[in-house]
């Protein structure tokens, strides 16, 4: 296993965690509210709370994540080497493709 390949598996679980935190939000508060039975204003407003929260918290992670599959040096005589896995080209398909599955819908959905 490739250092790469470590490195777009993270990114892939970065993209993927605020879909998995909003999902918990929302079965947690909807278990909690047959428990005490509140009010469906304050259960959605507690609800909306707890997500805003918790995107906020892992913003930054996935910025940085994200931001992470440009991080390409030009080498003379090579090209444009992955930062992270200099083994890795940065003009290689695997590398564009990941850029293009991962990183570009998470530019334009998260950051």
């Amino acid at each position: 296993m490739t250092i790469a390949s470590i490195v777009y598996g993270k990114a892939l679980a970065y993209a993927l965690i605020p879909v998995v935190l909003v999902c918990i939000s929302v079965i947690f508060w909807g278990y909690c509210w047959r428990l005490t039975g509140t009010p469906i204003e304050k259960r959605r407003a507690m609800m909306t709370g707890t997500i805003v929260l918790l995107l906020y918290l892992v913003y930054p992670s996935i910025t940085v994540k994200t931001l992470g599959l440009w991080k390409c040096r030009q080498m003379e005589g090579i090209g444009l080497v992955f930062i992270i896995d200099p083994q890795v080209l940065c003009d290689s398909k695997t590398h564009r493709m990941w850029q293009d599955a991962v990183g570009v819908p998470c530019l334009l959905l998260y950051v």
